[in-house]
């Protein structure tokens, strides 16, 4: 009797889970965490109480999708981010080159003169870009133990990578991955136009991903200091580019750090890295966009070196 009824309660998911197979969709993420103390964040996620300006690239379309729809892609991506209280949201200017897709899209960042200056003109504080990448259809069975009722079904899996490029130190915040994975019975798609099939997929994909691309980034610049820079000093005032447009207080302290080494690339450009802490400065006056700071003890303080609110 207990093998029986084993046996039928088998047959009985079995069945349950063939029958769900048409539309059914799994989704994934991996993120790659880029900055220094990652693993300790992951930990304990300290948050920055200063807006981060960011500036967003058009996603580079490597899944054929059309100018169209890449477009609407990024403008979607572009308003969920601007929902989020810890960002000041910016699109990049259509003047700019932009860079290609693929991993190597950081460093084609980094490595952009004109771009890093617009960037720096506008008090970015990181780029955020990304790629479609191809739609992958694979042909496959479903599981083993949905034997006796394993049919062959066919997937398209959907995902877009994301980039985020810190502008005032040259570090590489973090790498996220977004997919999702629709699968089908076969013999449902036997007379559907493959075409029709992608759009469908993409409609329901494209918004899942996008939700949780917008998240990830949200939560990993959070984690991040605010970092700007040293616009002038007048005699003992030093003016920075941070104001009430993203929450500096009177009395807030930054620290200060000298623009550090530059490392030839491979391009023949180079790139700049945070150097040596030289000191805090404490603010006294606050602008819109613009505050007024004194040094807090010593500290060799001049135009355009880094600072951090951490």
């Amino acid at each position: 009797m207990r093998r029986q009824h084993f046996q039928g309660l088998f047959f009985l998911v079995s069945a349950i889970i063939f029958f769900a197979i048409p539309g059914c969709s799994t989704t994934k993420s991996v993120i790659e965490a880029i900055s220094p103390k990652a693993v300790a964040e992951k930990i304990l996620p300290a948050k920055s109480g200063l807006k981060k300006r960011v500036m967003i690239l058009p996603l580079v379309d490597d899944a054929h999708l059309g100018s169209g729809r890449a477009a609407e892609t990024t403008a979607s991506l572009l308003k969920l981010l601007r929902e989020s209280r810890y960002l000041l949201v910016y699109q990049a200017p259509e003047s700019v080159p932009l860079p290609k897709g693929g991993k190597h899209i950081k460093l084609s960042i980094l490595t952009n003169p004109e771009l890093i200056k617009r960037a720096k003109d506008l008090d970015i504080n990181a780029i955020i870009s990304g790629t479609i990448n191809p739609i992958e259809i694979t042909s496959k069975k479903t599981a083993f133990w949905t034997w006796p009722f394993r049919k062959a079904i066919k997937s398209y899996e959907v995902s877009v990578i994301i980039f985020v490029v810190g502008i005032q130190d040259g570090t590489i915040y973090m790498i996220n991955s977004e997919s999702v994975e629709m699968t089908f019975r076969e013999n449902k798609l036997k007379d559907q136009d493959q075409a029709k099939i992608i759009d469908r997929v993409l409609k329901k994909a494209i918004p899942r991903i996008l939700k949780r691309q917008s998240k990830a980034v949200t939560r990993g610049l959070a984690r991040e200091p605010w970092a700007g820079r040293i616009l002038s000093i007048e005699n003992s005032s030093i003016m920075i580019n941070a104001g009430s447009e993203v929450g500096v207080k009177p009395g807030q302290e930054f620290t200060v750090f000298d623009q550090g080494e530059t490392i030839p690339c491979k391009d023949g450009n180079s790139l700049k890295i945070l150097g040596k802490r030289l000191g805090k400065i404490k603010v006294t006056s606050i602008m819109e966009r613009h505050s007024l700071a004194v040094p807090v003890g010593e500290g060799k303080f001049s135009e355009g070196q880094v600072v951090r609110d951490r």
